[in-house]
C-alpha cells in the first residue's frame, strides 16, 4: 500500500514497501547516503551488499513477522528508507528494531517524520509493544525527531563508534506503544 505525503518544499513523497525490483536502487542509495554523512554505521564505500543480497534481504522481510522495508520516493527517485525488524523468539516478539536514513538533500523537509509515522503505525498494527533504535549521540536532529515521537533514552553505549579519529557514543532509544 502506497502512502503520499506532501513535503515542506511542495514535493510529494511516496512511501511504499520495497519490492525485489528496487534492489539495485537500494544499493546505490546506500552508497550515496553512507558517503554524505557520519550518522550511519557504514563509512563511505563500506556498504557491501550486492544487488542479489539486497534482493534476498527484501524478500526475507516479506514474510517475517512485524518486519518490512519501506522506501521514500520523490519523482520516482529513492530518497529515504526505513526498516522494521521484528523478533521471532517468544520472549521478544513484542519488540522490534527500526532503522532509518534520509538522503541529505531531503533533510528538514518532513521525510523522516513521514517514514517514522508509517513504520510506527505498522509496528502497532502488528501488535508490537516496544520499538528500539540506536542513534549517534551527536546526531541532534535525529534525536530531537525521535523524542518528538515519544522515544526515550534507554541507555548509552560509550565510545561505540570511531569516526574521524574520535570515539562517539551511541544512544539506545525506546518507544513504548
Amino acid at each position: 500500500m502506497n502512502k503520499e505525503v506532501l513535503l515542506k518544499d511542495g514535493s510529494t513523497l511516496i512511501i511504499r514497501p520495497f519490492e525485489e525490483k528496487d534492489a539495485e536502487d537500494a544499493v546505490a542509495y546506500m552508497h550515496t547516503v553512507c558517503a554524505e554523512t557520519t550518522f550511519l554505521s557504514y563509512e563511505a564505500g563500506e556498504f557491501a551488499f550486492t544487488v542479489e543480497q539486497e534482493r534476498a534481504f527484501i524478500k526475507s522481510l516479506e514474510n517475517a513477522p512485524h518486519s518490512c522495508i519501506l522506501g521514500g520516493f520523490v519523482n520516482g527517485v529513492l530518497v529515504a528508507n526505513t526498516n522494521i525488524q521484528g523478533q521471532t523468539k517468544a520472549r521478544l516478539k513484542h519488540t522490534c528494531a527500526i532503522g532509518i536514513s534520509v538522503q541529505k538533500a531531503f533533510w528538514g523537509l518532513g521525510v523522516g517524520s513521514a517514514l517514522l509515522t508509517e513504520v510506527i503505525e505498522r509496528a502497532k498494527a502488528g501488535g508490537v509493544k516496544v520499538v528500539h533504535l540506536t542513534v549517534n549521540a551527536d546526531n541532534e536532529r535525529a534525536i530531537s525527531l525521535y523524542k518528538k515521537f515519544g522515544f526515550e533514552l534507554a541507555g548509552t553505549h560509550k565510545g561505540e563508534l570511531f569516526i574521524n579519529g574520535e570515539y562517539i557514543d551511541m544512544l539506545a532509544m525506546d518507544l513504548h506503544l
